[in-house]
């Protein structure tokens, strides 16, 4: 069974999850359409990632500044 996550913990769990996915999509070129489902997965991850941190909506901003640059950072992957 696998463990709880912490609800403070939460939102950077999903965005290490897009994140990684991420990579490993730009790192195997993904420009056929069948990478479309794969992007979704990501979107989905990160929006849920935000969902889960609406809860400290004092650290919206900072959390968003910070996942702009995980994000970006990809680029050169």
């Amino acid at each position: 069974m696998a463990e709880a996550v912490p609800a403070a913990s939460a939102p950077e769990v999903y965005l290490d999850a897009a994140e990684s996915l991420l990579r490993q999509l730009l790192l195997a070129g993904c420009v056929a359409r069948g990478s479309a489902v794969d992007l979704l997965v990501v979107d989905a991850l990160v929006t849920e990632a935000f969902d889960r941190a609406s809860v400290e909506p004092h650290l919206i901003e900072r959390r968003a500044e910070a996942a702009v640059r995980r994000i970006a950072a990809l680029g050169g992957a």
